[in-house]
């Protein structure tokens, strides 16, 4: 059995400033690139990994597998495996 960590962050779109149907119809690399969002993801990966390395110590045979989750409003995700 394999085991999820997810350390989840949330951009508003007024801090993206955009609307939700700008956010929609953003190509997915742009949003990726966008300023809050990287930086958001840089958070979100340290947290992580800090989550996973923790549990991984006192448990190492649970074979967790971390991500990291921004969402852009309630619109738009990125996410990425933490390796």
């Amino acid at each position: 059995m394999r085991y999820l960590a997810i350390e989840f962050k949330y951009v508003s779109l007024n801090e993206a400033k955009l609307t939700g149907e700008a956010a929609r119809k953003m190509d997915q690399g742009k949003i990726d690139h966008m300023r809050c969002i990287e930086k958001s993801m840089n958070e979100a990966i340290n947290q992580t990994r800090k989550y996973a390395d923790s549990l991984n110590q006192k448990y190492p045979d649970l074979r967790l597998k971390p991500y990291a989750v921004v969402t852009l409003g309630f619109d738009r995700i990125s996410w990425k495996a933490i390796k």
